[in-house]
């Protein structure tokens, strides 16, 4: 008799934005490439809205990855420069509580994450001290 499960499961591979916005790009342009054929506008003409829209999902990719390297960059930037860049009050990275994995956990209500007592009690001594000197 099997007293174990067997059972396995496989987790579906993470697609990136890149591929998303590469199959946007060239579905978008397959359609257009479509509407222009069926509208009968000439090959010399058609080329330019079918450019047109298989730019447009890969430079809004490229513009969310310019967005993603700026707020990587930008808490890197502030401890060089030595002053708050983005207006959150923090010069540097702005790290709140980071749960560590020890015995005793605290359960949030409502919730099924559960946070390490000692980093909660720090958190609220933090919140304690910032409010006194604020």
């Amino acid at each position: 008799m099997k007293r174990y499960d067997s059972t396995t499961t496989i987790e579906p591979r993470h697609v990136t934005i890149a591929e998303h916005a590469i199959g946007a790009a060239f579905g978008l342009a397959a359609f257009t490439a479509l509407l222009c054929v069926l509208a009968g506008m000439e090959a010399r003409i058609a080329w330019k809205p079918v450019l047109a829209s298989a730019v447009i999902p890969l430079t809004l990719a490229g513009v969310g990855a310019l967005v993603r390297v700026v707020e990587f960059v930008l808490p890197k930037a502030e401890t060089r420069l030595g002053f708050d860049l983005n207006g959150d009050g923090t010069v540097g990275e702005n790290i709140r509580i980071i749960p560590v994995h020890h015995n005793q956990n605290v359960s949030m209500s409502g919730s099924d994450s559960k946070i390490d007592a000692d980093d909660l009690r720090y958190m609220i001594e933090r919140l304690d001290m910032d409010a006194q000197s604020g």
